[in-house]
């Protein structure tokens, strides 16, 4: 199914771009902060210096990949796409067989669960078609680094490729994957649990926050 297929490639390069950049963050965050993590990390300064090249790098291809504009792309506006043309998908009916597959005693509560449960309608389609052309607008600040310097390596003299990436900061790449992060918890939450999405009250950003839990534990290991 054409959504189902969007609708995966969404999540599995959001959580991807959610953990690397969480993770990255939360490491720039103690190294400032505690002055043993930034000694361990000193001691091995090009592996570290490598690593966040990589993660940036992971990052931006990955936000690249989202809002690519070719038509055959698994991209934002394909993915807007497909959940106007699928809203099917989020029925009630849907819904309740999910919870059906997921659950050997469905036959206890499921009946009343549903009774709360929403579905997905065009206005819905466009609240989320405008959190992620949001995001696509956030996306423009970033997308000099990805098309001149990261993606295609273009040749630029030092002080240029300087003036680059001092154009982008990590908060500006921060306020794009939390839109997105934002938005995959809302089409999560309408497939899974039959809920509308309400961007005012959202969970907030899982895979930052699991990412920043990752980095946690590779310092701590590091501090023994």
């Amino acid at each position: 199914m054409a959504l189902e297929d969007s609708l995966h490639s969404f999540r599995r390069d959001t959580d991807l771009i959610g953990r690397t950049l969480g993770c990255l963050l939360r490491i720039k965050e103690r190294a400032s902060a505690e002055p043993k993590v930034l000694e361990q990390i000193a001691r091995n300064g090009h592996f570290w210096n490598d690593y966040e090249f990589l993660a940036l790098n992971t990052v931006i291809v990955g936000l690249g990949r989202i809002f690519d504009t070719h038509k055959e792309a698994h991209s934002v506006d394909r993915l807007i796409k497909d959940l106007k043309a699928g809203l099917a998908h989020f029925s009630n009916d849907a819904v309740s067989a999910r919870k059906k597959s997921n659950s050997s005693n469905h036959s206890e509560w499921l009946e009343k669960y549903m009774k709360d449960a929403q579905e997905l309608d065009e206005k819905d389609i466009e609240v989320i078609a405008e959190e992620l052309m949001k995001a696509k607008d956030l996306w423009g600040k970033c997308r000099t680094m990805r098309d001149r310097v990261i993606a295609h390596s273009q040749a630029h003299p030092p002080e240029e490729r300087s003036r680059i990436f001092a154009s982008l900061s990590y908060d500006d790449i921060l306020a794009v994957v939390q839109v997105l992060e934002a938005v995959e918890s809302a089409l999560f939450q309408a497939e899974q649990n039959g809920r509308k999405p309400n961007f005012g009250d959202s969970i907030g950003p899982q895979a930052i926050r699991a990412g920043g839990g990752m980095a946690d534990g590779i310092i701590d290991q590091l501090l023994r």
